[in-house]
């Protein structure tokens, strides 16, 4: 994917400034490319299509993306990579201001901007999509047999340390009198 001198996905950039009032559509494929352009991203690989719609109107612009499709996170519980289904739809609105900031689903801009890239705003409606517990029990399979051997035993061991009290290992001191 090709970037700007400042780091901004080429691709993801609209051009605001130059668009007549209408409804305008955007579609993207999301790969691995893309996530990678994204330092200690938690979505390593994924296969995601959105589909932007930009409505322009006289004071301010509406973005609906539409997400769909699977991205590969680690399982909470073995840590071993696995795929999870995402859909999600979000709005978000572009007014002009005198200052840029952002509120909940607005974002202010400069009335003099000229291009808004809508990369950042992918990224974390992806992440937002992704469910907050992630294992392979969720989607129908199996954890690592592995790492399901070591969690068993350590749960035995630790029930085992909770059967033994410190005072019993006191119980064996044999004390002399003087």
């Amino acid at each position: 994917m090709k970037k700007s001198q400042d780091g901004e996905l080429l691709s993801f950039v609209i051009p605001i400034g130059g668009l007549k009032l209408g409804t305008y559509s955007y579609n993207y494929s999301i790969n691995q490319l893309f996530f990678s352009s994204f330092e200690n991203s938690i979505i390593q690989n994924g296969n995601v299509e959105v589909a932007l719609e930009l409505e322009k109107r006289a004071s301010l612009i509406e973005l609906i993306f539409s997400i769909e499709g699977k991205v590969e996170v680690e399982c909470d519980r073995c840590l071993e990579w696995m795929e999870v289904s995402i859909s999600s739809e979000e709005v978000i609105l572009l007014k002009f201001g005198e200052e840029e900031s952002d509120e909940a689903d607005i974002i202010y801009l400069l009335p003099d901007t000229q291009a808004f890239s809508v990369a950042n705003l992918i990224y974390e409606f992806i992440h937002l999509a992704v469910p907050i517990s992630n294992s392979h029990e969720d989607i129908g399979q199996d954890c690592e047999i592995d790492i399901k051997q070591f969690l068993v035993e350590d749960k035995i061991e630790e029930e085992e340390s909770e059967n033994t009290s410190v005072w019993d290992s006191l119980k064996n001191i044999k004390i002399e009198p003087n």
